[in-house]
């Protein structure tokens, strides 16, 4: 005991020590604390002297204060050691009280004992108790330290804290960022939500881009945004770096945005005060307390690179807005236009219209907003918006503004050309811009030759001659970067860095002197010309920047738009350019230029482009649009300048066409400048102006002076108006003749009255009908393609009745008899104008009743789909509610209708409630088809609630839906999903009348019956389950892949609640990929909670999978239940492996591919519905868990490398091979050669490439066929195998390979489920032969035979025979070969080509000649050979073969040989050229007429006398050709051509009466059957009972009856008009 007590004795003693020691310690710090505080007092009274003394101490006040920082720091460290030094005492005291406690035990024990030493202890007691009153003493004196050391702290703080507070900086930045938010002009993209998130984890937001790409703005929305999330956080925004030690708080949390952070334009960086700055800013970042989002310009940032690659606070991520992937996208544009317009010119925007202001005018059109959107200016898109919408003369400027040079750009290059007039400097500079803008803007610092160029240059600007070295222009260029110029990536040359820019200099530099201008013409850009190019008498609105060109200068701007025409599509280049200003007001200067410089151009160096060309678009319809000849510039502009107001320009270029087409010799280019005019002819009638009739009627006179027929004739029926694209499709006459009826259609379209009257004064012995013509245009077709197909979107009126209106008024005599024709048509195409007008005119039309007739038998037809959508149905609605009586019960069919159609407005329903309220049968069918509207209206207003059958219209509302949806409307109901409407009428039904008198399960299972699943759901979550039949519902669920509703009743019910056994046959019965999820789930819970697993009976279920071949449902028990050892791996292998001895499915396996399913999903449906076509994911898993025998490995992959339904598709041809591969590579060991032969011999013969690739690298030491092989893989396009081959080649032969790579690999047309690597355009061609051929020993092909086998296939691909012309060797070509080839299929730019590159002397012309009059290739077009393709190819080589036999060619050897699929044409193109004059043209009359050839039959009336011509045998030959036609309705087109050739023969022999009453009669007799001859040839009926009956024959229906219908009504018009003249 003795011993305890001195051992304690002891540790006190040490105790007492520690604390003398401790308390020495805390003296000391004491000791620091008063002298820093004297020293704080001594500064503050320093301070207080004055304003002289403060600023003589401020250099102290810095010092002491990083002192005092100092000491802060220390102080806490210090306090630190107090914490641990307090922490021993602790310990130390807790020890004293325990060995306290055991000296009270002692002592117990010791009294206990009797011991003599009481009086020692007592002391002992005595003394610790000292002890203790000493410890709680010094814990007093260390609290008082502790609350000095706090307030010295604060007043040092507060210290501190009077210097920084100098200003409301908090409250400005407040102010600027609610000032945003009233403004409402910001719109949120991507970039605020990347922004929050960069800020929030690394605490460091950088931003940059282009000047007005919004940086500032969303750097305050950032920050309001994330002080408004995290309210902890004050905001703070700074103008400058120097700010911050005064403005920021350490002492609380802060977001800084440090705006434009080293300058707004220049770099304003000063490393010295800045670094440091920067550097305490990453510490506080660090520290966590302090938020920073910095925003630079990126021209500032390139100045300042160096900071930003060294300095750890630039190192996070950065957001740049000029990025694509921070570009902004149309529609956030479109938001930004549409906020400023809004907020500044207070418009709104209408879609279609575009912007109004208040007083709905328009201020900015829609087309003009969708090309302001499209457009990328210079200065950000946001800052253009903001200068556009508050400056008026920019406004005023409209598109022009964002895609030219504005005034500020031009100045800003004005300005450095002017400085460097006094400064060299800047003129190197100016000169650099100048040449990297006229150099295609590029300019090498580093060529020499530049040197020169821009000292020329120099002198050019400013007269003073200069000597350069290279580094004045690299030094130029350096200063010039980031603000004007900058660095392509991985290059070594500089651009300026938008369009707009190089625009400016451009007209800066024009602007020097007109020698400049000369410079800059021949360099300026077709974009340059459209924006900035005007004429000298142009006037620029304010703020607008141009270029005057002077009239002098035209023939060389000619040249350069020449040059850019080659350069770009036909069609809108001269659109483009008949709408500028320069060709508007001087077209009578411009357009001479043009053609004399089309004239010029050289086009020699074409063929090879234009043989590219033709092998990329396969098809020779743009021939002319190619050649781009002067003849179809001409025809071109004038076709276009038809179609304006333009009539003055119109006057002078018609002039002109007029002179070119009669000098043209080209045969082909006089055909289409033909069919300018005419299409001309049509245009120009539509036009609205005071000289309109002057103009057609000039247009008249050229057509009729050029020999072009104008037809009067009303009988033939064109259903289409051609125009100029439509010369290939054009069969009939339309292409060289004009019917007048299409003339004044136009101008009845525009309802243009004199134009109209002066066309129908062209009626002077033809009467005109105004019904046929009606008849004509009133026609469903004829609306829909020239009415209807050319307003989309209801964007221009639809046909007006005025021009009706007109047309019976000027023939009132010819009152129509019937005009329901046109009423239906009106209706249809919403012209209520025209039915209105109709109704008032005749008097016996209810319009009620045919309105509602016309809706119950065309609601339904597809061609009226249009009239359910909006717009239409609201126009028509409209008009129905002011025609109809909605009372009357009639209206009843029409409301069936409607409800079984998905789209009707509430408001048309609200019309038909009064009529329906009472009707049961009309509220079931609404309830049936999902209109909940209606629905609801009847049941809030019907009168007979207490008799209404509730559970007959819950019912209905669970059936299936009578509506009939339109086929295009079929995606569309899938999205609006209509069910979701039938679900709202049981959830109103089960709220209006509760379930006391519903038979809820009854209405359920009606849903479930129905597949009403989305009511199915809802009765699950919201009716008690008892109520409702379980076992139904899962089956049902499960049978119809519906897993959200199976998890609803597992989360309501509990499994093991059910009869496991049922739901198990459901899972079995029904088990469906979609479900596979929560059915693994089910069997999982099922097999766990089961104690006794037999009765689950799992074998027999597994057995039904087996017989099921379903897949999935054994993966699932296997996976759930642990049944690997019930299942033979190797059976199951050779099942999921599948049977080929069948053919694939039928269905289109694209339906599936989309992102719904995956490859995993499609897999499962595969095995689910065709399981004898194996599954490669039941395959994969089988061998992961089972150990299969050698012999069903290989079984199992012969089978699945033999199913045909892996071959079409390339993700599963590919997840096959993936597989096998796998499998190879896994038991390769185990795999003989043999094996390899027979694996590698099923790959080829099932075209598996990814398996011969493999065998190949990895079995090279087998000995396979390689030969076989490569000429397999050629076939293929291969392109893999045959570079593993390519080792080979020296030892095989290369012919029969490159054979196959021309024809089979490069094949026109593939079979559907013929495996195929499709080969696109010339690109791949040239890629995939030029692989093969240079990879080759040239020496060892025989080029002949080589190309000689390519000509002689049936199908040659055209890019393939470019190939061929374009890099094999000319000399070893079998060129008149490939000549024929070429003849055959109709590549007239390859003929071309032939003959320019090769020798003529090697062409045999006469045989190609043959070629190209004889039969043509089925791959010269997709569908038929239009005879322009034929034509076009036999005019070249006629004029080649004219001029090989100086003009002397008999032509016997051609028309021997003319096949009667292309004779016609061929003899046509002779006699227009002046040959085979000695034919017998009768012959060829009939033969024409027959035939249907319009254009031959033409050719002969117009240039034979009639007397040579039997007219009515001709005339018969007609009619014997649309008998033989037949009666379908393909037949048509066809039987349309053999009227139009009756028509012509009528056209041209009417004056002198061929056509007499003896005539028809024999027409009549000889078309007509001898049973029908016989009832009438003794009857004393006239000439028109005749035609009456005969007409009534299925030989005159169609549009041969329309013409002689026509024919009789003019015969009797004149038979009426002579009666009168005896009279």
């Amino acid at each position: 005991m003795l011993t305890q007590i001195r051992i304690n004795e002891h540790y006190i003693e040490e105790s007492r020590e520690m604390i003398d020691k401790l308390q020495v310690a805390v003296e000391n710090q004491e000791t620091i604390i008063e002298q820093q505080e004297d020293r704080i007092q001594q500064l503050n009274d320093s301070h207080q002297k004055g304003g002289v003394q403060t600023q003589k101490h401020a250099a102290e006040l810095s010092a002491a204060n990083e002192s005092i920082d100092k000491c802060t720091n220390e102080i806490a460290e210090c306090k630190k050691e107090i914490e641990k030094i307090n922490s021993t005492i602790k310990s130390k005291h807790n020890e004293v009280t325990d060995k306290q406690n055991q000296v009270v035990t002692l002592t117990h024990l010791v009294i206990k004992l009797h011991c003599k030493y009481n009086k020692k202890l007592n002391e002992i007691n005595g003394e610790l108790v000292k002890h203790n009153e000493k410890f709680s003493k010094h814990d007093e004196q260390l609290e008082k330290h502790d609350e000095q050391i706090v307030t010295s702290a604060k007043d040092i703080e507060d210290m501190k804290k009077k210097q920084h507070d100098s200003g409301d900086i908090p409250g400005d930045t407040k102010a600027l960022i609610d000032e945003d938010l009233r403004e409402d002009t910001f719109v949120v993209t991507s970039v605020v939500s990347d922004g929050l998130l960069l800020l929030k984890e690394n605490g460091v937001l950088l931003i940059t881009g282009h000047a007005g790409t919004g940086k500032s703005r969303t750097g305050r929305y950032v920050l309001h945004m994330f002080c408004t999330g995290d309210t902890s956080y004050k905001c703070i925004k700074l103008n400058t770096l120097n700010e911050w030690e005064d403005m920021v708080s350490r002492e609380y949390n802060v977001v800084v945005l440090l705006d434009d952070i080293f300058g707004e334009t220049n770099c304003i960086y000063n490393r010295e005060k800045d670094k440091p700055i920067l550097d305490k800013v990453y510490a506080y970042v660090c520290k966590g307390n302090i938020k920073v989002i910095i925003t630079i310009r990126d021209t500032v940032k390139r100045q300042c690179q160096e900071l930003f690659d060294d300095h750890r606070l630039f190192k996070f991520d950065i957001i740049d807005l000029s990025s694509d992937k921070y570009k902004l996208n149309s529609k956030e544009k479109e938001t930004i236009l549409s906020k400023y317009m809004k907020t500044v010119r207070k418009s709104e925007h209408i879609k279609s219209k575009g912007f109004v202001d208040c007083h709905g005018v328009l201020i900015l059109k829609s087309d003009e907003v969708r090309i302001i959107i499209h457009e990328n200016p210079i200065k950000g898109f946001p800052l253009v918006i903001y200068q556009f919408v508050h400056n008026d003369k920019y406004f005023y400027l409209g598109r022009k503004f964002f895609d030219s040079p504005t005034e500020s750009i031009l100045e800003e290059v004005r300005t450095i050309r002017r400085k460097g007039e006094d400064q060299k400097k800047f003129m190197i500079q100016y000169a650099v811009m100048v040449y990297t803008s006229i150099n295609g803007n590029c300019i090498k610092p580093d060529d020499s030759s530049c040197v020169l160029d821009i000292a020329e240059i120099i002198d050019a600007i400013y007269g003073e001659p200069i000597k350069l070295k290279k580094f004045h222009i690299a030094d130029a260029v350096m200063e010039l970067k980031g603000s004007y110029l900058i660095n392509i990536p991985n290059q070594r040359f500089y651009e300026l860095h938008h369009p707009t820019l190089q625009e400016s200099v451009i007209i800066s530099f024009a602007q020097v002197d007109e020698e400049n201008m000369n410079k800059i013409i021949p360099l300026i850009s077709w974009s340059f010309f459209l924006k900035i190019v005007k004429p000298e008498s142009y006037t620029e609105k304010e703020g607008e920047v141009v270029l005057r060109i002077p009239t002098n200068s035209y023939k060389l701007l000619a040249n350069r738009l020449v040059v850019e025409f080659y350069m770009t599509d036909t069609y809108s280049f001269i659109r483009d350019l008949s709408n500028t200003e320069i060709f508007e007001q001087d077209y009578y200067l411009l357009l001479p230029c043009l053609l004399e410089a089309l004239e010029k151009v050289d086009t020699s160096d074409k063929y090879t482009e234009n043989m590219i060309r033709l092998g990329e678009t396969f098809r020779l319809d743009g021939y002319f649009e190619n050649t781009k000849s002067k003849e179809c510039f001409l025809a071109r502009l004038f076709n276009i300048v038809a179609t304006s107001d333009k009539l003055d320009t119109y006057g002078f270029i018609l002039k002109t066409f007029n002179q070119i087409i009669k000098t043209c010799n080209n045969y082909n280019t006089k055909v289409y400048m033909k069919f300018a005019l005419i299409t001309s002819l049509y245009a120009i009638c539509s036009t609205k102006d005071v000289h309109d009739v002057r103009s057609v009627k000039a247009t008249l006179d050229v057509v009729e002076e050029n020999g072009i027929p104008v037809f009067l004739d009303q009988g033939v029926i064109i259903t289409r108006i051609p125009n100029l694209t439509s010369i290939f499709q054009v069969d009939d006459a339309s292409k060289t003749c004009v019917f007048l009826t299409l003339c004044i259609w136009k101008a009845y379209e525009v309802f243009n009255i004199p134009v109209l009257e002066f066309l129908l004064t062209k009626y002077n012995h033809t009467p005109f009908y105004s019904n046929l013509f009606l008849k004509m245009v009133y026609n469903d077709t004829w609306i829909k393609q020239e009415v209807k197909d050319k307003r989309i979107f209801r964007n221009m009126p639809s046909l007006s009745c005025n021009p009706l209106k007109w047309l019976m008024e000027r023939f009132p005599d010819q009152d129509l008899n019937d005009v329901d024709f046109i009423l239906e048509i009106a209706c249809k195409y919403l012209m209520f104008d025209t039915v209105e007008y109709l109704v008032s005119r005749y008097k016996t039309i209810d319009a009620s009743s045919f309105v509602i007739s016309f809706w119950t038998k065309n609601i339904n037809t597809n061609g009226f789909s249009h009239l359910m959508q909006d717009p239409y149905n609201q126009e028509l609605l409209n008009f129905l509610f002011k025609e109809v009586d909605f009372n009357s019960t009639e209206l009843i069919p029409v409301v069936t209708l409607f409800l079984q159609h998905f789209h009707v407005p509430d408001h048309m329903y609200d019309a038909f409630v009064p009529n329906c309220v009472n009707n049961t049968n009309i509220l079931n069918l609404a309830c049936r088809n999902g209109q909940f509207y209606f629905v609801n209206q009847i049941m809030e207003n019907c009168h007979f609630q207490c008799q209404l059958d509730i559970q007959s219209v819950t019912i209905s509302a669970c059936m299936t839906t009578d509506r009939k949806p339109l086929a295009f409307l079929l995606d569309f109901d899938r999205g609006s999903n209509f069910e979701v409407e039938k679900v709202k009428i049981v959830k109103y039904i089960v709220g209006k009348f509760g379930l006391d008198h519903l038979d809820i399960n009854a209405a359920c299972q009606q849903a479930c019956d129905s597949r009403m699943f989305k009511i199915v759901e809802w009765f699950v979550q919201n009716i008690d389950m008892i109520m409702l039949d379980v076992y139904g519902i899962v089956n049902s669920a499960l049978q119809y892949e519906q897993p959200d509703i199976l998890l609803c009743i597992f989360e309501k019910i509990e499994i093991a609640s059910l009869d496991k056994r049922k739901i198990l046959k459901s899972v079995t019965k029904h088990y469906n990929d979609k479900c596979s999820t929560i059915i693994s789930k089910i069997v999982s819970t099922i097999w766990n909670i089961t104690d006794t697993k037999e009765e689950l009976e799992m074998q027999e279920i597994v057995n039904v999978a087996y017989e099921r071949k379903c897949f999935g449902l054994l993966m699932c028990i296997c996976n759930a239940c642990n049944f690997y050892s019930s299942l033979d791996g190797g059976t199951l292998l050779i099942l999921a492996c599948g049977d080929a001895r069948v053919d694939p499915p039928t269905f289109d396996i694209d339906c599936y591919d989309n992102d719904d399913y995956d490859d995993d999903h499609f897999d499962e449906l595969l095995s689910t519905s065709y399981p004898e076509y194996g599954s490669i994911g039941m395959v994969a898993w089988i061998l992961k868990h089972f150990q299969i025998d050698h012999l069903y490995l290989k079984s199992g992959v012969l089978r699945l490398l033999s199913q045909r339904w892996y071959h079409c598709q390339k993700y599963r041809r590919e997840a096959l091979c993936n597989l096998v591969v796998s499998i190879l590579e896994t038991y390769s060991n185990t795999i003989s050669t043999e094996e390899i032969q027979v694996l590698l011999n099923k790959s080829l013969e099932h075209n598996y490439y990814v398996l011969v690739n493999w065998i190949l690298v990895n079995k090279s030491y087998c000995s396979f066929d390689k030969q076989m092989i490569l000429n397999q893989a050629c076939a293929h396009a291969e392109i893999k195998t045959v570079k593993i081959l390519s080792k080979y080649f020296f030892a095989l032969d290369m012919n029969q390979a490159m054979i196959n790579a021309c024809t089979q690999s490069c094949a026109v047309s593939v079979k559907h489920f013929e495996y195929h690597n499709e080969l696109k355009g010339l690109n791949d061609v040239q890629n995939w032969l030029s692989l093969l051929w240079n990879a080759i020993d040239h020496d060892s092909i025989d080029i002949g035979r080589l190309v000689s086998t390519i000509c002689k296939e049936k199908e040659v691909n055209n890019n393939v025979m470019t190939w061929i012309l374009l890099n094999l060797p000319q000399e070893q070509m079998p060129i008149n070969e490939v000549l024929k080839r070429c003849c055959q299929q109709r590549i007239i730019y390859h003929v071309e080509y032939i003959f320019h590159a090769f020798d003529t002397k090697q062409l045999d012309i006469k045989q190609a000649f043959l070629y190209a009059c004889g039969e043509v290739s089925s791959t010269s077009s997709i569908c038929e050979t239009f005879e322009h393709d034929n034509i076009i190819l036999v005019d070249f080589l006629f004029q080649k073969l004219l001029d090989h036999h100086d003009k002397a060619v008999n032509l016997s050897f051609v028309l021997s040989e003319l096949p009667e699929t292309n004779k016609h044409n061929v003899i046509l193109f002779f006699l227009e050229e002046g040959f085979c004059k000695n034919i017998d043209l009768k012959h060829l009359m009939n033969e024409a007429c027959f035939h249907g050839h319009v254009r031959l039959v033409q050719w002969i009336l117009a240039n034979v006398d009639y007397n040579e011509l039997d007219i009515i045998d001709a005339i018969l030959m007609s009619f014997d050709g649309i008998e033989h036609a037949g009666c379908t309705s393909k037949s048509n087109p066809f039987k349309q051509q053999c009227v139009v050739c009756l028509a012509l023969i009528w056209h041209y022999t009417q004056d002198i009466d061929i056509l007499k009453t003896a005539t028809i009669l024999e027409i009549i007799t000889a078309c007509m059957l001898d049973s029908d001859t016989d009832s009438f040839e003794d009857s004393d009926s006239d000439l028109f009972d005749l035609f009456d009956y005969v007409l009534e024959s299925n030989v005159f229906r169609g549009p041969l009856g329309t013409w002689l219908k026509y024919f009789k009504i003019i015969n009797q018009r004149r038979k009426i008009c002579q009666s009168d003249n005896l009279i």
